[in-house]
């Protein structure tokens, strides 16, 4: 059998919540050696996310669910990044890695006393890919975000629902998986690119413009025709029969 096409790259993992952690565990599935930091005064929020209730005990920071479905096949280490020590050590593990990966708010980073050139510095053909709300420029660049706040923010939000009903928010903070997909392939595609030129690179994702990005057949409607999209629902503007539709009663096999 072939080695799994990640096999002997080893990634930095300075992630939290859904869009970080979720590129760097499809890394780990595909046997990238992934080291995940927290800190124990700020460990990943979702560590407490579906937690089973019973039996109760000391441990309730091991027992989301959600978190580990987000973190399998990952090794976790702590460090107080909001020490000199802390990020030292940090960078120290940068040295000998391939990717580092991060999905803290601009400012959080800088606070720090973290960038790209600080990792760059101890290892040149590093690596760095960045998932920010807003990206690295911009009146919003410092501002924290979610999946929910930018299907808002896109203007995604605004195409769902009924009629003249309000925006529908679609519960499943879809821009999280989809600007952690754009974050995977530009990895993988700079991990090409070094393997022919051996220079670093250093990658931004917006989660706000890929979840822009799904939104061009509306921005083109009423940027050419000056018309609001409506909102269809389960129904679309071109296809048909696409929808729900009621049925007449049920069918027993």
């Amino acid at each position: 059998m072939d080695a799994m096409a990640l096999k002997g790259i080893r990634v930095i993992d300075v992630t939290q919540v859904w869009a970080g952690p979720l590129v760097t565990r499809i890394m780990g599935d595909f046997g990238a050696e992934v080291i995940k930091v927290e800190s124990i005064q700020r460990p990943d929020i979702v560590r407490y996310e579906h937690r089973p209730k019973y039996p109760p005990n000391d441990k309730t920071y091991n027992q989301g669910g959600y978190y580990h479905q987000l973190n399998r096949n990952k090794y976790g280490i702590t460090l107080d990044l909001s020490r000199s020590k802390g990020t030292e050590l940090l960078l120290q593990l940068a040295r000998h890695a391939d990717i580092v990966v991060e999905n803290f708010s601009l400012r959080v980073f800088e606070n720090f006393g973290l960038n790209y050139e600080r990792f760059a510095a101890v290892k040149p053909d590093i690596i760095m890919l960045s998932l920010k709300g807003y990206g690295d420029s911009g009146p919003y660049r410092n501002g924290p975000a979610f999946g929910s706040t930018i299907e808002a923010m896109s203007g995604f939000k605004s195409l769902l629902g009924y009629g003249d009903s309000v925006p529908i928010y679609t519960g499943a903070c879809l821009a999280d998986p989809l600007s952690a997909l754009y974050g995977l392939f530009a990895v993988i595609n700079a991990l090409i690119s070094r393997q022919k030129t051996a220079k670093r690179q250093y990658i931004s994702v917006s989660m706000h413009e890929a979840m822009t990005s799904i939104n061009e057949e509306a921005f083109l409607e009423y940027g050419i025709q000056q018309r609001k999209p409506e909102q269809w629902g389960s129904g679309h503007p071109c296809f048909s029969p696409y929808g729900s539709y009621r049925c007449g009663g049920m069918i027993h096999g």
